[in-house]
């Protein structure tokens, strides 16, 4: 019976308002049924029903689409914006009904996707690695900018140089993995040889039992089970090994791609909203976590992974799912430089468009795009013959088998079997080549440079992708002090037979030059003494010194002048020419995976792998004009000399030697010159500048590639503020230009900013109290306070966010955006690290006097020493003295909560026994309960010493002082940077000699005042040159 017929029965039956009614109810009724259908989440069967949500707004009017998403791992906040996207309706008003899947032992996320069984996938690197292989998937958005894989070290442990000979905790999969391995060969280890490898426990307690030196770890994860049990320990972060990686990437196939488009698009954007709501509210998302998905972290464990996830996804330095094209194809080079496999070849359509259709990798070559000339002469001349240098390893040399071998030559039968061309190799003696005769059937050479031949002239060349880089090779190297090649006198420096001196710079006279057969010739000279130094290619001598163990020369006067040709082609085969340029453009994306497989390792200078575009752009740009901020130590700023320093100008010194181009600085008043010189295009560059929304529309920006918290700054006697929220309604300094005001303006409208030149401007704001706080970059702010002897200001409290410095380009120079990226990551990081901590560090500090606070605090603890002294004999005589014994108690309680509340740590101890340790002292050593507990003296000192940068002279003190009634004061350094202030002094209780320590955490204020140390010392050294140059 239909719905009609059923109302027409009922209208005879009921009153027609009664049936109004139940019309109304029965709508009702629908429409809930509807949504609660509509908005449902489905958790996997493993997850509890409660995990459902219900969404109350209104009914979309057309029916969801059903779509699946595979996350990598468990409910966690990793996962908070596809939490956000539900719970806020994203998905919804996208069209979508959203099933969250979580992830199950053993499950596979590539096939997961690739199957369909899941719409979309979750996955980290390894969708990078997947799609190098061949494999069709498509990346459609990013969140983690940066790898949450860390290296926890125990104090000491600062870097990966630092476990030489140590032990180390990782699990198989991360050992071998390409982020690892370029880890480890930077910092030459080498495992089994000078490092350790424990396999991983997945638990930190080989780490806190000191069974091994550092393991690997989550950075949202691990660090804080280890805080909260108060084990101390350095994080080493990964990113820096391999620049351009990241994390928490969202994927599909390409099947899905090419199908759905727009509802492909619609996940992005939905899912990008989600988190951008999840980062502005944690708390809520942390409640809905805990409410409908996982109890498996305490709340504390969230907030710690929130902040770390914000710093992870670096919000304010890149849009939120941002893929930037650039930053993927150098993670791709780096991935297949540490040992992945496969191909650049692979990644065209790995990025989703809308508009193209989402190619799967190709398995064969393309159309090579010949001209019909081309392919005609092809089709009569497929077999050709080019010379090739017979000793020139690793590029072309002959093999102990008699084979043709080298990387180069790997290059050229690729080349070959791309267009299908038979090339055979001739092995040539390297003086025979310099004739350069045109013999019947040779068509041209393979990496010579036929500038040295008889007829440079004759040939058509195709420019090699293997950097050339010329080294001076000596045993004393002190004895060079010449700055360049021009400046040497007075030495005997080798060369190989057929190479003039003078062609690579060095002078006509003044020295005496020696031509060598080969390597090992040169090797033996140098080491009897014959030869000063051996002048030839930096890979072929190292190649050359592996083979015959020749350890102990170093390499000077790096230099690039002249770069072999991949061929030297004779201009009587044009069309030969052509052929090969078009096979070598389409087989470029090998050449990592052949730099890996030949294990070369050229000098730094010659890391960079740019295209012919980009070598032919620098080529026309020498020189790239730049400002930097006058005022911004230690980043950058003007010294009295008027030339810029700090970090970012030693960047660009090493990028002029990369790229082999010159940064010329314009001098500029302020920042907001600066921005409006490169604005106008009167400058090129600036090398530090935070991303913004407007600066991204304005300038071209790379990757950020430095990172500095950011932090609130008062007058030394104001309230601790502690975060932005406690700055609502009041007047806080900001320099004008700075991205700071940006944000603040967006994120905290509450407060009121004033607006100021330089950060030298906002400093006296605060000192004059004429703003309550300024709000800035922590390292450039301290270093300006110290500068400038301001005590009256110090750090007031943290904030979220973190200055993450890019370089910015000129609009219409996109070009270099790309090139200073890849010249950043060719940069070594330990060269990287040795720039900011020449720049970022201070000396010892003084000691501060807290004798009166001390003197207060020793009445304290001799009071409860003697009150638990007493105590101990009063419970022998518990009968007698009960009433006294609960007067003391209380006493005891009262003290013990005095205690506790001050901010030193106190012990007290006899005879090597624990009398009386505060909670603080716990906290500042980070001291297990159960190490108290067990009252044993020995083992508390023996787990201290552990923490010490100094722990022999800690010790030689302690045996000192004790058997004395002496006073001590001293400072105390610990291996992770803390600094503590200490202080002890005799106590007598009863009959019984007892000593009190008190510990103080100074880090901070020891850190300022070395600063002001620092600053008096510079002004009073102006002032006796000053006095000095009067004098004269």
């Amino acid at each position: 019976m239909s719905f009609i017929s059923n109302m027409a029965l009922l209208s005879k039956v009921l009153p027609l308002k009664r049936i109004g009614m139940l019309l109304f109810i029965l709508s009702l009724t629908l429409v809930w049924a509807n949504r609660v259908h509509c908005a449902t989440v489905n958790i996997p069967a493993v997850a509890a029903p409660a995990a459902n949500v219900v969404d109350v707004n209104e009914t979309p009017a057309v029916p969801l689409e059903k779509v699946s998403l595979q996350l990598v791992w468990k409910h966690q906040f990793e996962f908070a914006g596809f939490y956000a996207a539900i719970e806020k309706g994203f998905y919804r008003d996208q069209g979508l009904e959203v099933e969250l899947r979580e992830y199950e032992q053993g499950m596979d996320i590539l096939d997961e996707t690739l199957s369909g069984r899941a719409t979309y996938g979750i996955a980290n690197n390894s969708v990078i690695n997947w799609r190098l292989e061949g494999q069709p998937v498509v990346l459609l958005a990013n969140y983690f900018k940066k790898t949450p894989l860390v290296v926890l070290g125990q104090p000491g442990i600062r870097t990966l140089d630092d476990l030489m000979g140590k032990r180390l905790m990782i699990a198989d999969k991360d050992l071998h993995s390409p982020l690892f391995q370029a880890a480890l060969q930077e910092a030459g280890l080498v495992s089994g040889v000078n490092l350790t490898i424990i396999p991983h426990t997945f638990d930190s307690g080989p780490f806190i039992r000191g069974e091994v030196e550092a393991m690997t770890a989550f950075l949202s994860n691990e660090p804080f089970y280890l805080q909260q049990k108060g084990v101390p320990f350095q994080i080493i972060e990964l990113t820096g090994y391999m620049p351009g990686l990241g994390d928490v990437y969202l994927f599909t196939s390409a099947a899905q791609a090419n199908a759905h488009p727009q509802q492909v698009r619609a996940f992005i954007e939905a899912s990008n909203a989600g988190w951008r709501y999840a980062l502005d509210h944690p708390e809520e998302i942390i409640d809905l976590i805990l409410e409908r998905y996982s109890q498996r972290k305490s709340r504390e464990a969230l907030r710690y992974e929130a902040e770390k996830t914000r710093q992870l996804m670096m919000p304010r330095s890149m849009p939120v799912g941002s893929i930037p094209a650039e930053r993927l194809d150098l993670a791709a080079s780096a991935l297949l430089r540490a040992g992945q496999q496969g191909s650049l070849r692979n990644l065209p359509g790995f990025l989703f468009q809308e508009d193209r259709v989402a190619t799967a990798p190709t398995k064969t070559a393309a159309a090579l795009m010949l001209t019909p000339q081309e392919r005609t002469w092809l089709e009569q001349h497929r077999r050709v013959m080019l010379q090739v240098d017979d000793n020139f390893a690793p590029y072309t040399f002959v093999s102990t088998t008699g084979e043709v071998s080298g990387i180069v030559v790997d290059l050229v039968r690729v080349m070959a079997d791309a267009v299908g061309l038979d090339i055979e190799m001739v092995p040539t003696p390297f003086s025979e080549m310099l004739k350069a005769r045109k013999s019947p059937g040779l068509y041209g050479y393979i990496n010579f440079d036929y500038h040295f031949s008889e007829t440079p002239d004759a040939f058509l060349s195709i420019a090699s992708p293997f950097p050339t880089t010329q080294a001076l090779f000596t045993p004393k190297p002190d004895q060079f002090t010449a700055k360049t090649l021009e400046e040497i006198q007075d030495k005997r420096i080798l060369f190989y037979e057929g190479i003039d001196p003078v062609g690579f710079g060095f002078p006509r006279t003044g020295n005496q030059y020696l031509h060598v057969r080969d390597p090992a010739q040169a090797f033996a000279w140098l080491l009897n003494g014959e030869a000063d130094g051996y002048f030839d290619n930096f890979a072929y001598v190292q190649w050359h010194m592996r083979e015959q163990f020749m350890p102990g020369l170093t390499a000077l006067y790096i230099t690039n002048r002249f770069p072999d040709p991949l061929f030297a082609v004779f201009k009587d085969y044009p069309e030969l020419h052509g052929i090969l340029k078009k096979a070598y453009h389409h087989v470029t994306p090998v050449i990592p995976s052949l730099l890996q497989k030949w294990q070369i390792r050229h000098h730094e200078s010659a890391r960079l792998l740019l295209s012919d575009e980009e070598r032919s752009w620098l080529a026309q740009h020498p020189v790239i004009r730049y400002a930097v901020d006058p005022d911004w130590a230690p980043v950058e700023f003007v010294d009295p000399q008027g030339q810029p320093a700090g970090i970012t100008p030693e960047y660009l010194q090493r990028l002029e030697e990369l790229l082999g181009v010159r940064f010329v600085a314009i001098p500029v008043a302020t920042w907001a010159e600066a921005l409006q010189k490169l604005d106008n295009g009167q400058i090129d560059l600036l090398p530090a500048i935070a991303q913004t929304t407007n600066r991204l529309q304005r300038f071209q920006v790379t990757a950020p590639y430095l990172t500095f918290p950011v932090a609130i700054f008062a007058p030394v006697d104001a309230p601790f503020l502690g975060s932005l929220e406690a700055l609502a309604g009041k007047q806080v300094a900001v320099v004008g230009d700075y991205a700071i005001r940006e944000w603040l303006q967006q994120d905290y409208p509450e407060i009121r900013l004033t607006p100021v030149t330089a950060t030298a401007a906002a400093l006296r704001e605060v000192a004059e109290r004429r703003v309550d706080a300024f709000v800035d970059n922590l390292v450039t702010v301290s270093h300006a306070i110290g500068r400038r002897g301001l005590l009256e200001v110090r750090m007031a409290g943290n904030t979220p966010y973190e200055i993450a410095l890019s370089m910015a380009v000129r609009k219409d120079w996109s070009i270099l955006t790309g090139i200073l990226e890849k010249g950043i990551a060719a940069i070594p990081k330990s060269d990287r690290d040795s720039i900011y901590n020449r720049w970022v560090q201070a000396p010892q500090p003084p000691i501060t006097d807290y004798t009166l606070l001390w003197q207060v605090l020793i009445q304290a603890a001799i009071l409860l020493a003697v009150i638990l002294y007493w105590n101990r004999k009063l419970t022998l005589e518990i009968g007698k003295r009960q009433q006294a014994e609960q007067v003391l108690t209380r006493s005891e309680t009262m003290l013990r909560n005095t205690l506790d509340s001050t901010d030193d740590g106190i012990l007290v101890v006899a005879d090597s026994r624990i009398l009386n340790a505060n909670r603080r002292f716990q906290e500042l050593w980070r001291i297990p309960d159960e190490l108290i507990r067990t009252g044993r003296d020995e083992r508390l000192l023996s787990y201290v010493l552990d923490q010490l940068s100094n722990p022999e002279d800690f010790l030689r003190g302690v045996e000192e002082v004790y058997p004395t009634n002496n006073e001590q004061r001293d400072i105390l350094y610990f291996k992770d940077g803390r600094i503590f202030e200490r202080y002890t002094r005799a106590l007598r209780l009863g009959n019984q000699l007892a000593r009190l320590w008190s510990f103080r955490d100074a880090t901070e204020r020891q850190q300022m005042l070395l600063a002001l140390a620092q600053a008096k010392e510079m002004a009073e050294s102006e002032n006796r040159a000053k006095s000095e140059f009067l004098a004269n």
